[in-house]
Formats: C-alpha cells, structure tokens, sequence
C-alpha cells in the first residue's frame, strides 16, 4: 500500500485533469 499512498499523492493534482481516475483503474486491474 506504500506505492498507492504515492500514488495518490500525484491521483490528487490529476484529478483535476481527469486523468486519475484513470490511472487508479489501471493500476486496480494489475
């Protein structure tokens, strides 16, 4: 959970870009 507490971090600013979301669902599938 370490590397998505990261993650998350950078998922804050990209979500305004509606690019978290995106990102989140990829990494969700692996």
């Amino acid at each position: 959970t370490s590397m998505l507490d990261s993650e998350m971090t950078v998922c804050s600013a990209l979500v305004l870009r509606n690019g978290c979301q995106f990102r989140i669902e990829n990494n969700s599938g692996i």
